[in-house]
């Protein structure tokens, strides 16, 4: 990644499925009216479609927005539907990107 990880607070992944056309503002406001968080506390926040092949990041570092975008030509992402946030440990993000479930590692 471009950011320093060493400086993410918590990396949070949303569990519910979200618009891709969402750009930094409108994530940023799912995370302060749907989560009551804050978006401006070196947290990383990790968003997917329904048809999970695409992630959005978001991440706020000094003062300004990250926003990463990737999409799967192939496979889908380990998402499972549901609702609210979940805290992940910073290796995780790693797996969800590469498409591992978090059971299928160690």
């Amino acid at each position: 990644m471009i950011i320093n990880t060493d400086e993410i607070k918590n990396i949070y992944v949303t569990k519910q499925f979200c618009d891709m056309r969402k750009q930094i503002d409108g994530l940023a406001l799912i995370v302060i009216s749907q989560f009551n968080m804050n978006v401006l506390d070196h947290s990383l926040f990790i968003f997917t479609n329904a048809s999970r092949n695409r992630i959005k990041m978001l991440y706020y570092e000094a003062n300004g927005f990250w926003l990463f975008t990737r999409r799967l030509e192939n496979g889908k992402f380990k998402f499972k539907r549901q609702s609210g946030v979940l805290m992940i440990t910073p290796q995780q993000p790693n797996w969800l990107i590469e498409g591992c479930d978090d059971n299928e590692k160690g």
